[in-house]
């Protein structure tokens, strides 16, 4: 049997394709099948060229039987409206061929996801996309992240996660660049052995949510300190050794996870100022020294209702 595509159109015009849809959606009437070539059926359809969102997912339980493509759609680059672009578990490279993406043609686009695919490299010409607010490149194989974000100044939300297999992708550092985002509001590193934020990392004054749990930093850079609207900062199993004395800045956070951080060894004074906590975990280490005063702090926490752990784990 050939291997089929969905194409769908809904109330609103809008188009996308579904990997291998299963026979009872066949009935509905907005759903036609068409062969792999996503490009054919782009050429039978007059309008798709003024596609705005586009989602090319697999529709199959539990992703078996996934159409893995080697090639980048050529058709991609002529949807020049394009504003939404969705193709997780869409590209496998062949063997040992190193598979690329350029997008540089879609300057429209505002929201991009490719995540859960097998890339090695990122994306070219990201810098151009400068209409971009959401980026979510997460679950690939990159071998670095040395990418130039300097021209995506409205981006809002980026998720550079684990690679494919939890723990296979070392990333040494991430690009400077990433500094020169001031709107960025959510900035997540899950699960990727990061050894280095960039020490300028402060300047993203606007970022409300910081994921960097299971990597492996050793410490945060003193700028830090200076994000004094994050309010979500998930830092479990780090190897720090240290917070800022400054730490107490992040006076807005409202989620504080440090457990599995067993080398810090003394809470600032500063940590006092972490009025606004609804969920802290600690390192559980008795030697864990805490700034006089804490007792009280913790009691009216949970007073507020705030939740509260100390874990090595």
């Amino acid at each position: 049997m050939a291997e089929k595509f969905v194409l769908i159109q809904n109330e609103y015009g809008k188009y996308g394709f579904f990997m291998e849809a299963h026979e009872n959606e066949l009935a509905d009437a907005n759903l036609t099948v068409v062969e792999r070539n996503i490009g054919l059926a782009c050429k039978q359809h007059e309008n798709i060229t003024n596609l705005r969102w586009l989602p090319i997912v697999d529709s199959a339980p539990n992703h078996d039987g996934v159409i893995w493509q080697s090639e980048f759609p050529s058709f991609l680059n002529s949807l020049f409206d394009l504003e939404s672009l969705e193709m997780s578990m869409f590209f496998k490279a062949e063997g040992d061929e190193v598979f690329t993406v350029d997008l540089q043609h879609l300057c429209r686009l505002t929201h991009l996801d490719l995540s859960n695919n097998c890339l090695q490299v990122m994306p070219e010409n990201l810098s151009r996309l400068v209409n971009l607010r959401v980026l979510n490149i997460s679950h690939n194989n990159f071998l670095d992240i040395d990418t130039d974000f300097s021209g995506m100044q409205q981006l809002t939300h980026l998720f550079i996660d684990s690679g494919s297999i939890p723990g296979d992708v070392e990333y040494r550092s991430i690009n400077y660049s990433i500094c020169a985002l001031l709107n960025l509001k959510v900035l997540s590193f899950n699960m990727t052995r990061l050894i280095s934020l960039p020490y300028d990392i402060g300047k993203l004054e606007n970022l409300t949510s910081l994921n960097i749990q299971g990597s492996c930093l050793d410490e945060l850079p003193e700028s830090i300190s200076n994000l004094t609207n994050l309010v979500e900062l998930l830092a479990y199993g780090l190897g720090l050794q240290s917070l800022s004395e400054n730490f107490g800045n992040l006076s807005k956070l409202e989620t504080l996870e440090l457990k599995g951080n067993c080398d810090v060894l003394t809470l600032p004074r500063s940590f006092l100022q972490l009025t606004q906590l609804t969920d802290l975990s600690l390192p559980g280490k008795e030697s864990l020294v805490k700034p006089v005063g804490y007792e009280s702090f913790l009691c009216n926490l949970t007073l507020n209702g705030c939740k509260y752990e100390e874990s090595d784990y």
